[in-house]
């Protein structure tokens, strides 16, 4: 019951409604202070009722417990992504993708508690910190690209995707910050969010080392929930930061947009660069996190390698950010100077933008997230049950009908508000109208409502129904 009462703060599935109407009416910096600040509290509340306020030992009950919350994150991370990948309202999308992170979040503490059980101890401190990991970052990205989507609504006045475009060139700033967001979120190195998926993945993969066959198998399909949850997510942020700052205006109040002022940016260079520090030197969060909740010991210097063992303590997997990024980079300026030295010396010419004929391009050329996000609404069709609205105008000469001009508006249903919760709705407020009619107004028959009740009591005791 705490994990339900918990878990519909966090925004879980099927307990999620709520949270893209909250967050996207609520003024901006509202909304990135609940996603970064009080979302975290349901989490806190989940942890200290599992950890805690229970001492986990290698019952069945703390196995199913810990598969269920596995289940529950699953779900809720596919399900935020999916409704996130179709939403044109900027801050609705967000509150999606944080849906979707809770179930990420969910993800680690489930495996957490299912290792715990059959006594791994190291594999369930890992998946622990794979999840508190992932919350601490969740806090930093999640309210800088709150703080940006802000901005751009301060700026341009709309938080519709489809009425934006081109805010590089207007807002170069806040383009940049919303590009150092969506690439943490998305689990891209050398930024935060890749440390803790990368945790994460790592934990799922050492579900071989669990001694039941059955758990493995389940747990495989959590792995393919997992892997496709972060794809989808690419192409999510892809969209909405294409959509939003590439191209070409939309709008006319997007064409006017400038930068927001000087004051606004702070906050959000501040995130910006807390999400490039603890991806460069994760060890900053992860000495936090330790020393914090008292975990065994973890990397306390930018130089140690975070290690994962199998149970025999030989070595599963390790990684060092640093050594990454000068991989990285390396790889940056290789390619960079071979396509220099290949090229040599080049001249310039410029052009206009021609395109099949078309010589000046206008918006109307150019991709909408609707039509960006339309191959993944096709394959995800029956879940969406998207509709197309025609209206065409056309012009009429003798028995000729040419099309004038053609607006198309495509929706998705959400399946969640019309199956669940419209039908439960519904099927409650039909029963209380049958019961309203009790309510007649009239003195005697409420009189007689009360003779009907003590007529009862006295029958129930009089017949010894009782102790």
């Amino acid at each position: 019951m705490a994990f339900v009462g918990f878990g519909t703060k966090a925004g879980m599935v099927p307990l999620h409604i709520w949270k893209p109407k909250v967050y996207a009416s609520a003024p901006d910096n509202t909304s990135s202070l609940m996603a970064a600040v009080m979302l975290k509290i349901a989490i806190y509340g989940i942890v200290r009722h599992l950890f805690d306020f229970n001492a986990i030992d290698s019952s069945p009950d703390y196995v199913w417990l810990g598969m269920g919350i596995i289940i529950i994150g699953s779900i809720s991370a596919l399900v935020g992504i999916l409704y996130a990948l179709v939403e044109n309202d900027i801050k609705r999308a967000l509150a999606f993708s944080s849906i979707e992170n809770v179930g990420i979040i969910f993800i680690g503490l489930g495996l957490s508690v299912v290792f715990a059980a059959f006594h791994l101890p190291s594999l369930s401190v890992l998946s622990f910190i794979a999840s508190m990991f992932h919350t601490l970052n969740h806090s930093i990205f999640k309210g800088l690209l709150f703080m940006t989507a802000g901005s751009v609504h301060y700026s341009t006045h709309t938080k519709n995707i489809e009425d934006l475009g081109g805010l590089i060139k207007k807002m170069p700033w806040t383009a940049m910050m919303f590009l150092i967001g969506s690439v943490a979120i998305i689990g891209l190195p050398s930024l935060n969010g890749f440390i803790s998926e990368w945790l994460t993945l790592q934990s799922l993969l050492a579900v071989f080392q669990i001694p039941s066959n059955v758990l493995q198998v389940s747990l495989a399909f959590a792995i393919l929930a997992f892997a496709l949850t972060i794809g989808l997510a690419g192409a999510t942020f892809v969209r909405l930061f294409g959509v939003t700052f590439l191209s070409k205006s939309r709008s006319v109040n997007a064409a006017n947009a400038i930068e927001v002022p000087k004051f606004m940016l702070i906050g959000k260079a501040i995130l910006a660069s807390s999400c490039i520090i603890l991806g460069i030197l994760p060890f900053i969060g992860m000495n936090l996190i330790v020393s914090a909740f008292n975990l065994p010991y973890m990397p306390s210097s930018p130089f140690e390698t975070i290690s994962i063992t199998n149970s025999d303590d030989s070595n599963f997997a390790s990684l060092m950010m640093p050594g990454v990024l000068v991989i990285l980079t390396s790889v940056f300026v290789g390619v960079f100077v071979f396509v220099r030295i290949i090229g040599g010396k080049t001249k310039t010419m410029k052009y206009g933008t021609w395109d099949c004929g078309f010589g000046n391009l206008s918006e109307k050329t150019q991709y909408t997230a609707t039509s960006l996000a339309e191959p993944i609404r096709r394959i995800f069709g029956v879940f969406y049950k998207p509709h197309n609205d025609i209206d065409a105008d056309f012009y009429t000469k003798k028995n000729l009908y040419l099309k004038k001009s053609i607006n198309v508006i495509s929706t998705t249903r959400n399946i969640f508000d019309e199956k669940l919760y419209g039908k439960t709705i519904s099927g409650s407020l039909f029963v209380l109208n049958k019961i309203r009619k009790i309510q007649s107004g009239k003195v005697n028959a409420y009189i007689l409502y009360i003779m009907v009740t003590l007529v009862a009591l006295l029958l129930f005791v009089g017949f010894g129904t009782h102790e």
